[in-house]
């Protein structure tokens, strides 16, 4: 038994080093320039990468598994002077070198060599977590990839306590959007919305992500303005080998690919994500001035009456401008193809001089298409009479939509010295989305049937460009790094197309809708844009002190964000002249054929004019500056992190209300932020943790403009409130931590918040259906608990098939439980509870991973997702509120890999085909009544793709 024993382990040996022999390394022996003699403890790493070593009792250090290629090794070591040598290393070879290290003339205290931290791992983002400050949670690249998610927002519904809203709006802890603060590279993020306060999720690819964090407790150097959580967004940054991707992949939609759909001519350059003009407005089209100077009696400049010259002028000046839009009204019918994504990457790293260059570029197109079916309904106060709901609407949509997506990445990092950084972070997505909406149904409140097209089109641009610097000593006492950054984001809506058709009765013909009064919402044509603009400056300074065992840390640092925002938009419309001579009796979808001929034509005819106010532009700009302090002090097995963020914030908006008359806002705040982070170490595999932290949530830009814009989709008018305040949040959170094996998390966490001013969007009476606003209630609470289980089963002996899969699984499992109660304030007659929950507020939220992978390059994926039943408008003393009910979200993925540089992945999404719903709950205060208002299927996708690695 002994010798066989003993001959496995020679053969075990000798296996292991011819392996290890084929495998690309560096050794070395560091010793003494003048004595000659070996030095201990030495440290040697490759810059710019994860990669070092530490000399033994003989000099020597050796590093593994290193892509062939040149190197900038740097030996460093206390008191001698750093050395920086350049190395070249050959495929299947062992790079040898001696390294002479010179005594340093100057006495330095002690060194510590770090190589660059790797951060794209399941492990790192856990360890990141584990040695924070901070209460969070956080999801990495290599987790991203055993998914489907192809963008951000499907990414971030993986970590605990999020879920996401209209498929690109993040909820943290069962608040809304509106309370989470986004940061993309550590400088703030774009916003390409107009209508909410949100930064648009689905605009960043998940292919460009490394790690996604969301701190949960306050902290010095955190943004103020959150309260559920903020968000940081890391995109992909090390190069630490050459490498190139290349991926294609298709989807078929098994409700949608190959079946008969609609859509409508645009631009050439739809396919690229944004419009080339052609759904600009025509040239020389007339201001809006000019459009409605056209159907007065007077002239506008001069106040005189109009000459019978000058009105037949006009007469004929409107038929022009009539006559020069497009004439596109209608859709065609063509069959969906299947969705496309193609994905191209290259990675590159090499030397110039001392300096270590890294870059990564990345590009990733994607063209896919929808077709959902909706079924709509509004309802007013219940009917006490008839004993039944009281319908305002019911509508049933046909949706299809093409939705292309392009980004864009290129990264570089200049390493030198002992690792000292400078990069340049450029990210660009161009998002574009065609939507044709064929609506049937009944109003009930005109008593008529409707059928009414509108055709769509929407592109966002998000630009995020950043100049930024990592510094530190050589002992690393002191740190500190630094950005600028410039960000831009567009949203622009040219030409939303709108025609409705009616009829009073089952016997008589659909009647195009043609008023004497303009309305676009019936019959017209609306243009708007969206413009933003932000330059942000920081700077973070670490300094550790020693004091023997005592080893406190100071941090400094400061903050600067200048946001600017222009929108407008153009509300054009058709209407009938004066004295019009034309049959309005025409068959559904003919339009083209009515402003083909002679119908527009001024004063007989069709004519052109406009709903464009003052109030459909504004002008907002926000500055903000902020400076923090920190300290970190530990003390036995206790972390004590605290300080303090003072924000100074600025804000102006000019705009016009309702009746044109000007509207200047003006607030301006200097507010102090005091925060405490307390942790405790019972051992090396358990923590505890404890924090409390002042944050507020400001009105965004659209909230308080009084800007009023119609909804096709919620049969609704929003409009802003000027009057809103800001809201104040109290956060206490507690958390304990176990890492019971290396990879394998728990986390159970409990968390209070309460509010002062906590601001919703609510539902307003207007007769004929609803409208949206927003206001501050008087104040809030929310409560709840998180649990997050990272569990890997490689401790299960592999016996038999049955065990030898659980043996290479994953279970990721996290589940959030919340409860949140509001106080209106008494003062409000129209609401509709004095106490209820916040809108936005979920009651649990649970996500369920199951991961397979084995060493032959196999891996699958289940992954499980539910949202509990959430407030999403607030309803008033004669709307019900209206809320999204749970929806079952089932996913499955399947990998391979293949030794030749393949990659096959293939994957259904939305394998339950749950319905998506909302729905009142209250037809009346003391009266229950479910009644839908909103419902539809998503559809089952099917993914398949290929990857080739060069």
């Amino acid at each position: 038994m002994n010798t066989r024993f003993i001959s496995i382990s020679i053969w075990i040996v000798f296996i292991s080093n011819s392996l290890i022999a084929q495998i690309p390394s560096i050794k070395g022996t560091i010793v003494d320039a003048e004595s000659k003699e070996t030095l201990i403890g030495c440290t040697a790493a490759l810059q710019g990468t994860t990669l070092g070593a530490i000399t033994n009792f003989d000099g020597i250090f050796e590093l593994y598994n290193i892509a062939p290629g040149a190197y900038n090794l740097v030996i460093s070591y206390v008191s001698y002077e750093q050395q920086i040598i350049r190395v070249e290393v050959l495929k299947n070879q062992t790079t040898a070198i001696n390294v002479l290290l010179k005594p340093s003339t100057v006495v330095l205290d002690d060194i510590k060599i770090v190589a660059t931290k790797r951060t794209n791992t399941e492990l790192s983002v856990m360890s990141s977590i584990k040695a924070g400050n901070v209460v969070a949670s956080g999801i990495s690249s290599q987790q991203i990839a055993k998914s489907q998610d192809k963008d951000a927002s499907e990414v971030i519904r993986r970590v605990p306590g999020i879920n996401i809203r209209d498929g690109r709006f993040v909820v943290v802890r069962g608040l809304s959007e509106r309370y989470n603060s986004v940061w993309l590279n550590n400088a703030a993020a774009p916003s390409s919305e107009t209508d909410v306060r949100a930064f648009s999720f689905d605009m960043i690819p998940s292919s460009q992500i490394e790690n996604l964090i969301i701190v949960k407790s306050p902290a010095p150097e955190m943004p103020a303005d959150f309260a559920g959580g903020a968000i940081m967004i890391t995109t992909k940054n090390n190069a630490d080998e050459n490498a190139t991707h290349l991926s294609y992949s298709m989807g078929y939609d098994i409700g949608n690919t190959f079946k008969n759909s609609y859509t409508y001519q645009g631009s050439s350059t739809d396919w690229l994500g944004f419009d080339n003009g052609t759904r600009d407005l025509p040239n020389g089209f007339l201001n809006t001035a000019g459009i409605k100077d056209l159907h007065e009696t007077k002239d506008m400049a001069t106040g005189q009456e109009k000459t019978t010259e000058q009105i037949a002028k006009d007469h004929e000046t409107a038929t022009q401008q009539a006559q020069s839009f497009n004439k596109i009204w209608t859709p065609v019918q063509k069959t969906a193809l299947m969705d496309q994504t193609f994905g191209f990457d290259i990675t590159r790293r090499f030397l110039l001089g001392n300096v270590s260059v890294g870059t990564i570029n990345a590009i990733m197109y994607n063209n896919g298409k929808e077709h959902v079916s909706v079924d709509r309904a509004g309802y007013a106060e219940y009917d006490a009479i008839e004993g039944r709901p009281n319908p305002l609407y019911s509508y049933f949509d046909e949706v299809y939509r093409n939705t292309v997506r392009i980004g864009g990445m290129s990264n570089w990092s200049f390493i030198f010295g002992n690792n000292q950084k400078i990069q340049f972070r450029n990210l660009l997505n161009q998002y574009g989305q065609s939507q044709t909406s064929l609506r049937n149904g009944k109003d009930f409140y005109n008593d008529f049937t409707i059928r009414t097209n509108e055709l769509a089109y929407q592109s966002r641009t998000t630009y995020s460009g950043q100049l930024a610097g990592e510094h530190h000593t050589g002992n690393n006492n002191f740190k500190a790094d630094w950005i600028l950054g410039y960000s831009y984001a567009n949203k622009k809506q040219p030409d939303i197309r709108r025609a409705r058709y009616v009829k009073t009765d089952d016997e008589s013909p659909y009647v195009l809708t043609i008023y004497n009064t303009v309305n676009p919402d019936l019959l017209g044509r609306i243009h708007m844009n969206n413009f933003e603009h932000i330059f942000t400056s920081a700077l973070n300074m670490t300094q550790n002190l020693t004091f023997g065992d005592f080893k406190p840390e100071i941090k400094a640092g400061f903050y600067s964000e200048i946001k600017n925002r222009e929108f407008s938009a153009r509300n054009i419309g058709f209407i009938k002249s004066n004295s019009s001579q034309f049959d309005q009796n025409l068959p559904f979808q003919t339009i083209d054929t009515v402003f083909l001929d002679k119908n527009i034509n001024y004063p007989t005819g069709i004519t052109v004019a406009e709903q464009t106010s003052l109030s459909d532009s504004y002008q907002a700009s926000n500055n903000l500056l902020a400076g923090y302090v920190g300290l970190k002090i530990p003390f036995y097995k206790f972390i004590l992190y605290g300080g303090v963020r003072a924000e100074k914030n600025s804000r102006v908006l000019d705009g016009f209300d309702d009746s044109d008359r000007p509207v200047h806002e003006v607030t301006d705040t200097l507010n102090l932020f005091p925060s405490l982070n307390l942790s405790y170490n019972f051992t090396e595999k358990l923590v505890a943790r404890a924090a409390y932290g002042k944050t507020i949530n400001r009105p965004e830009f659209r909230e308080t403009a009084p800007y009023s814009f119609y909804d096709f989709e919620e049969n609704a008018l929003f409009t802003g409130d000027t009057n809103l305040v800001n809201s104040y949040i109290d956060n206490y959170d507690l958390r304990l931590e176990w890492y019971p094996e290396v990879g394998d998390m728990v986390t159970l966490s409990a968390f209070y918040k309460k509010f002062e001013n906590p601001i919703e969007a609510i539902l307003t009476s207007s007769g004929t259906g609803w409208n949206y606003t927003y206001q501050n209630a008087l104040k809030a609470e929310s409560k709840g608990i998180e649990l997050d289980i990272r569990k890997t089963l490689a401790f299960i002996p592999t016996s038999n098939f049955f065990t030898t899969l659980l043996h290479n699984t994953t279970i990721v499992f996290n589940t959030s439980l919340i409860e949140s109660r509001l106080e209106t304030s008494p003062d409000d007659k129209h609401a509709r509870d004095s106490i209820r929950p916040m809108q936005g507020q979920a009651p649990y939220i649970v996500n369920l991973g199951l991961y397979y992978a084995n060493e032959k390059g196999l891996s699958v994926s289940l992954l499980y997702n539910v949202v509990g039943k959430n407030l999403v408008f607030v309803g008033d003393d004669n709307y019900a509120h209206i809320y999204q009910m749970p929806f079952n979200d089932l996913e499955l993925l399947v990998q391979k890999e293949f030794i030749n540089h393949w990659k096959v992945k293939a994957g259904i999404k939305n394998l339950l085909n749950s319905t998506n719903t909302r729905q009142n709950m209250a037809g009346d205060k003391t009266v229950q009544q479910d009644q839908v208002t909103r419902q539809f299927k998503p559809g089952t996708t099917v993914n398949i793709g290929l990857t080739y690695t060069f």
